[in-house]
């Protein structure tokens, strides 16, 4: 029996093609472009292209490549996918992808229309390819693919490595623009429409997916994906997570575990979240955060909330600490999960900190960073690593460096408290 019939894919005439695509992972099944419509032209205003087997095989790799690139990895795939389009049935008519497990793996089917819109197949494709990536390694169930990472991801190709990709012949880029902005549609777009908090963003409600306000969801995904690929090590994070996925219930655990050199919990993700839409949507300087809201994240940032109990019995101690007591207290492997976290938060703050504060936001920010590349320089066993002489001087260092940008942001703070007291004062 015809692989294609085992699956349960719909027959053809003899006029439809079978195609493979140059790695052999896409089998494409349909009629040729110039046989005729086998269902009626969708209506409305959605931009559709009519899918011809030999391009869609060829876009099919093309879409895979670029998030290959993207995730910085092989081509190094194992399970096929199937596609099969067939006549157009419903207007905005959805692409159906189905995971098959077998005993040797995954496969997939993809069950696409014959006239789609190509910014959703485009999305489709990458989630399918996402999806076998995730699950080479896995066993029984499919990994849960979260929605921001295949929304996301794919808006952030067709805004870069697919910015002048077309899925019909004979159709020519009139102009490419150089170094586009990525984020341009996703800037436009939250400067009308709030931006979805967090929470929002992970756990979508169907309000949030409703066609008006998809471009909104859209938005926040690539801006989502897009800051996390800037990351010092944002891909090979990515790339961990999908491995882990088909380990955990869920994506929230794989992620975690997967950037938890930036991000020790989700708290931390959603103010890491909150400073980068903040900055998108920013307009010019005239909209950067006035300088007591600065020194108010600032603050916020340079302090660590811990809890510590005497025994196992006894309630536990809220502190907070400063950085200098880490410096000094901690061992530098448990430093340096939170010291990376605050370098992003950083690097975040400074771009919408207060004219009168950025330049000592920039300098904590390079005072962090010499300090955490100076401590992890530091060579031998883990012991001596932590006692060396070599370490213990970056340590005094580092705390009179801190010292000092600590008694300057004392004094920018009494400087923006100043003008309210001697209102006060002159009543």
């Amino acid at each position: 029996m015809p692989l294609f019939l085992a699956l349960g894919l719909p027959v053809f005439s003899a006029d439809s093609l079978v195609l493979r695509s140059h790695s052999g992972q896409f089998l494409v099944r349909g009629l040729p472009l110039g046989a005729p419509l086998s269902g009626a032209a969708p209506a409305g205003e959605v931009a559709y292209v009519r899918l011809d087997p030999t391009l869609l095989a060829i876009s099919c790799e093309r879409v895979k490549t670029a998030v290959l690139e993207e995730l910085a990895m092989k081509d190094q795939w194992r399970g096929k996918i199937y596609i099969s389009l067939h006549p157009v049935r419903d207007d905005q008519e959805p692409i159906v992808i189905t995971s098959l497990h077998y005993t040797d793996g995954w496969n997939y089917q993809m069950e696409i229309p014959e006239q789609v819109n190509g910014a959703r197949l485009v999305k489709s494709v990458t989630e399918v390819v996402l999806r076998e990536i995730a699950n080479r390694n896995g066993r029984d169930t499919p990994a849960e693919m979260p929605l921001w990472l295949t929304e996301g991801l794919a808006a952030h190709l067709q805004a870069t490595a697919l910015a002048d990709f077309t899925l019909e012949p004979e159709t020519h880029i009139a102009r490419k623009q150089r170094n586009p902005d990525p984020l341009a549609r996703a800037r436009n777009c939250l400067r009308v429409h709030p931006p979805l908090t967090l929470d929002e963003l992970t756990w979508p409600a169907d309000e949030q997916l409703s066609e008006p306000n998809m471009e909104t969801y859209q938005s926040c995904a690539q801006l989502f994906v897009y800051e996390l690929l800037r990351l010092r090590d944002g891909r090979a994070c990515l790339r961990e997570m999908l491995a882990h996925l088909p380990e955990t219930l869920n994506w929230q655990t794989a992620f975690l575990r997967a950037f938890s050199a930036h991000f020790q919990r989700l708290i931390d993700i959603d103010k890491w979240w909150s400073l980068h839409v903040v900055h998108l949507i920013g307009q010019g300087r005239m909209s950067a955060w006035v300088q007591a809201e600065t020194c108010e994240q600032l603050d916020d940032i340079l302090i660590t909330p811990v809890q510590i109990r005497s025994t196992p019995q006894e309630l536990p101690l809220n502190l907070h600490l400063r950085l200098q007591t880490i410096f000094a207290e901690w061992d530098f492997p448990r430093q340096r999960l939170v010291l990376l976290h605050k370098l992003n938060l950083l690097s975040a703050l400074r771009q919408r900190a207060s004219q009168n504060s950025i330049g000592l936001v920039e300098q904590y920010r390079q005072a962090l960073e010499s300090y955490v590349e100076r401590r992890s320089a530091v060579r031998g066993s883990a012991r001596k690593r932590e006692t060396s002489p070599a370490a213990r001087l970056i340590v005094s260092e580092s705390i009179k460096r801190f010292d000092e940008l600590d008694a300057r942001r004392e004094a920018l703070r009494n400087q923006t408290n100043a003008p309210a007291a001697q209102f006060t004062i002159s009543r």
